[in-house]
């Protein structure tokens, strides 16, 4: 076996170093890949927690969003509603609606309902039309009789006149309203058992001393 020079053993001893730096290196590396391993979980794990917080923020604002779309929404709808109906109000008229000519709005034309067709015939009664009146009033069915006597000759305008038995009849049909003007009297009464002293029971609709009847009031908010 050669003998080794000293060159050699200098090289074999380098190497021995560089192997033993080597294997130092590599625990370190291994080491700093373990750290880097750990950190960049870590960061994930931040990152996906700050994700989630955003995300739930994000989802809150939108809801908070979409409520006030809604709101405002439902505020159109029913304002679009309000507008419809008082569009539909301004566009009644006598031709569309029961509501008579007389109520007609400012500055809109009149309308003045008219079904009958154009003819060429003259205005107002026609000739040969049959006159609608009422039918006279029997005898028994007269109410009232009123004689009118004239004060004065019509030609002469003398005030010395003779009634006679004949006249001119004309009927009437009319209605007449009848104030009534009534006093309830609750007579008072003495028990003969215990001397007590009452009156008739007074309905509740009679609290005033003087009031306006039931029927007035029927006819007053009718």
């Amino acid at each position: 076996m050669e003998e080794l020079k000293a060159k050699d053993y200098e090289r074999i001893f380098t190497m021995k170093q560089l192997q033993s730096y080597n294997s130092k290196l590599r625990s370190k590396y291994n080491a700093v890949q373990l750290e880097n391993n750990r950190l960049r979980k870590k960061q994930e794990s931040l990152i996906k927690k700050e994700v989630e917080i955003r995300t739930k923020e994000y989802k809150k604002e939108l809801v908070e969003k979409d409520k006030i779309i809604n709101d405002k929404e439902e505020e159109i709808h029913a304002l679009k509603e309000k507008v419809a109906k008082l569009q539909s109000k301004l566009d009644n008229d006598a031709s569309n609606s029961g509501i008579p000519t007389s109520k007609t709005s400012i500055g809109r034309r009149k309308y003045i309902p008219n079904t009958r067709e154009k003819t060429n015939k003259a205005k107002g009664g026609q000739k040969g039309h049959k006159k609608h009146k009422l039918i006279p009033f029997k005898e028994e069915e007269i109410t009232e009789i009123v004689e009118i006597k004239p004060r004065e000759c019509n030609k002469c305008y003398s005030q010395e006149l003779e009634i006679l038995s004949t006249s001119v009849d004309k009927q009437e049909l009319d209605y007449e309203v009848v104030v009534i003007k009534r006093k309830n009297k609750f007579m008072n009464c003495r028990c003969k058992k215990c001397d007590n002293v009452f009156h008739a029971t007074i309905p509740n609709d009679l609290k005033e001393d003087i009031q306006y009847g039931k029927w007035y009031n029927l006819w007053q908010f009718a």
